[in-house]
């Protein structure tokens, strides 16, 4: 008789998608990101789109070039062009407007949330919070800073 032999077969999405949201709020964050979102699939941002978020929040254009990693003037021209941003661009973006979003709602005002992102912060190690925004990192320890601050 011959061997037999068994097969695995292969860990189930959920489960998968279960053991790595068990990571850091931003982690949590990005694979929502990354994810679908009630039922949907997430969407790219349209420039106008963006063009309405930045008014509303205390970051300038420059600054959002910074966050999201590409020149102001792309920034200009897809605003209004209308084009849309890369997936990767748009999660970026989505987040950093969760942090504003938040901020707004912990201080209550855009022009004290603005103060504190450009004030250093002995709790960050001195550094700026909006120096912070650059990477998933520091994005995590900024919203944890104004959960804090909340508290």
């Amino acid at each position: 008789m011959g061997k037999t032999t068994t097969v695995k077969k292969a860990a189930p999405r959920k489960a998968k998608h279960k053991a790595l949201s068990q990571g850091s709020f931003v982690m949590n964050t990005t694979i929502r990101f990354a994810t679908k979102r009630d039922g949907k699939e997430v969407g790219r941002i349209q420039g106008k789109r963006f063009g309405t978020m930045v008014k509303r929040t205390p970051l300038d254009l420059n600054e959002w070039a910074s966050v999201v990693y590409v020149s102001p003037r792309t920034l200009q021209s897809r605003i209004k062009e209308n084009t849309r941003f890369d997936p990767l661009q748009s999660d970026r973006v989505e987040l950093i407007m969760q942090v504003m979003e938040r901020g707004k709602e912990v201080f209550g005002d855009t022009k004290k949330f603005r103060r504190w992102l450009d004030a250093p912060r002995a709790t960050l190690g001195g550094r700026k919070p909006i120096d912070m925004l650059n990477d998933l990192a520091g994005i995590g320890e900024v919203f944890a800073e104004l959960g804090r601050i909340e508290h």
